[in-house]
């Protein structure tokens, strides 16, 4: 779908869309779930009637390499609620890919935060296999989803996290919250036990 005509009202992105849908709910397989990109958890959790169960590729990586550990990066956005300008914070890669233009961890997540909450953050980055030695100095860290990282290491990452005592969320449940705070109950529903 075309997120930038989605919400701009579109409706045949909308249409698009709900053909499609209808058209899996009536195949021989049936339709079970919905795997979406988390920036289109404004638009798809609108779209797309309740009884669907409807998470994202990057909350499904969290959820896998965190060992079913999704309610620690669910409660690291609570951090949000105490963050003021000034604080700082740490985005966090297992990778290190090639930046392009409008990069989710460097460029969207960070005018996110300025744009929608009003928060003016000290943003510190930490990409690949190093992690930062002091992590004290940071009142939150958002990670990205795991896809190139092994789960040993992975979890490594979020035990010296909560040794720190630093909440940490991930890029997935970060922006489907950011578009639309209810969506995180609902992108989560799948993995609670």
């Amino acid at each position: 779908m075309n997120l930038k005509k989605a919400r701009a009202g579109d409706k045949t992105e909308k249409k698009r869309f709900l053909d499609m849908l209808k058209y899996l709910q009536n195949s021989p397989e049936g339709l079970k779930l919905i795997i979406t990109d988390s920036q289109a958890m404004d638009i798809l959790d609108q779209w797309t009637p309740q009884d669907i169960p409807l998470t994202t590729f990057s909350v499904m990586m969290a959820n896998y390499m965190s060992y079913d550990n999704l309610g620690l990066f669910v409660e690291g956005l609570e951090a949000f609620s105490f963050l003021k300008n000034g604080d700082e914070i740490l985005i966090m890669e297992s990778c290190n890919h090639n930046r392009q233009c409008d990069d989710i961890g460097t460029q969207q997540i960070p005018r996110l935060i300025k744009e929608k909450l009003a928060l003016e953050l000290k943003i510190a980055f930490s990409f690949g296999r190093v992690m930062p030695d002091n992590l004290s100095q940071y009142k939150l860290a958002i990670h990205c989803g795991g896809c190139m990282a092994d789960r040993q290491k992975y979890g490594q990452r979020m035990t010296k996290l909560k040794e720190a005592g630093i909440p940490v969320t991930n890029y997935g449940l970060f922006l489907a919250w950011i578009h639309n705070p209810r969506a995180v109950k609902r992108v989560s529903k799948i993995f609670q036990r």
